[in-house]
Order: structure tokens, then sequence, then C-alpha cells
């Protein structure tokens, strides 16, 4: 796969390393397109050093197809960091700012309308 082209967002992150040190990330987020019968979000992270790729995330809509996206960039992001004895900062911050899958529910939640 190649890299995204005219992502719909970029955010730069980098890795803190210890005892010092720091690797530069960038993830690009593409725009959800359809991929019938479902919905296809590509993102990639560049600055590991490989090759850029783009991954494939697919869901019913756009909306969730994104959010899928999202997810599996927190994770591959936070993988990264691990992978490399570092922790994941953004905004000078730790935390990657990401919707983590392990806070979401698996299945739709009922809301009252009353």
């Amino acid at each position: 796969m190649v890299a995204v082209e005219n992502p719909l967002a970029v955010r730069e992150y980098e890795v803190r390393l210890s005892p010092a040190g720091v690797v530069p990330l960038r993830l690009a987020v593409g725009m959800p397109s359809p991929a019938p019968p479902d919905v296809v979000c590509e993102y990639e992270i560049t600055g590991t050093g490989r090759p850029a790729k783009a991954r494939r995330v697919y869901g019913v809509d756009g909306i969730q197809a994104l959010l899928l996206a999202l997810m599996a960039a927190n994770a591959e992001l936070e993988r990264i960091a691990r992978d490399l004895g570092g922790v994941v900062f953004w905004l000078g911050g730790t935390g990657i700012g990401l919707p983590d899958a392990n806070a979401f529910p698996t299945a739709p939640v009922p809301v009252d309308s009353t």
C-alpha cells in the first residue's frame, strides 16, 4: 500500500526515550471512502524508520471507519513507543489524544430520549 494521500488530518507526536533521545512520529488519517458494502479509512504512521505503509480499517459507515482507524492508530502508537522503550508525547505531555478501544463498549448503548 502507498502512503495516505491528501490526509483529512495530521498530528505530530514524539516518543521520548530514556535517558535521552526523541523519535518524532507523524500520524496521517485519510478521508473515509466507500468500499462496498463497507466504508474504509486509511491511516499511516511515519518516522519509525520503516517505509510508509497505509493501513486500512473498515466500518459500516464513515463515522465507524474513522473511529476504528483512530483507535487502531492509538494502539499502534503505543506499541511503537513500547518497542522503542519510550513514552508517546503530544503537545508536551504524555497521552495520545485519540480514542482508546478499551474505553468503548462493544455494542450500541441504548439512549433514553425522555
